[in-house]
């Protein structure tokens, strides 16, 4: 009895182990898509408005090799907005908005990072609490200077007309 015991447990484990071995180099090869057309079908795929080139598996992946590409090492932006929250404050006929910021400049030197306000007047800007270089670039967009990389806390105070239409 002790020894159907232990040969099903050895079983057991060989099974285990052979599973394991099995899952680990499925999951090592790489993971490719294809996609499969029936041949009454393709007519339609190769059809159309859209331009396409079609060539065999092998000759896209030699390519591929050839091209050698690699991700670079600039950032595709130079400054971003990472958070906005905006306080309105409504009066009789226009609203005070204030605006906490909080952008990143992400490489060395003077950064411009523009930021759409239409119809309003800035009343104020900061940058970590001192005042910050703004330039209005056209009547949608007014502009923020970033002096050096890192992240930074912003203000805004802006105003903008309200029109009352009764009822």
């Amino acid at each position: 009895m002790n020894s159907m015991f232990q040969r099903v447990n050895e079983f057991l484990l060989a099974t285990g182990f052979l599973c394991a071995v099995c899952l680990m180099s499925v999951q090592a090869q790489e993971k490719s898509r294809e996609i499969y057309v029936r041949f009454k079908a393709l007519k339609s795929v190769l059809a159309g408005p859209i331009e396409r080139i079609y060539l065999p598996r092998s000759e896209y992946e030699s390519l591929l090799k050839k091209a050698d590409i690699k991700p670079g090492t600039a950032p595709p932006q130079k400054s971003v907005l990472r958070k906005a929250r905006y306080d309105l404050l409504l009066h009789e006929d226009f609203a005070s908005i204030k605006a906490s910021l909080v952008v990143e400049s992400l490489e060395q030197g003077l950064q411009l990072l523009p930021l759409k306000f239409v119809g309003v007047s800035v009343l104020k800007v900061t940058l970590d609490g001192e005042d910050a270089p703004v330039v209005r670039t056209n009547p949608q967009t007014i502009t923020l200077i970033l002096k050096r990389p890192g992240k930074f806390a912003v203000t805004m105070e802006v105003a903008t007309p309200v029109r009352n239409a009764a009822a």
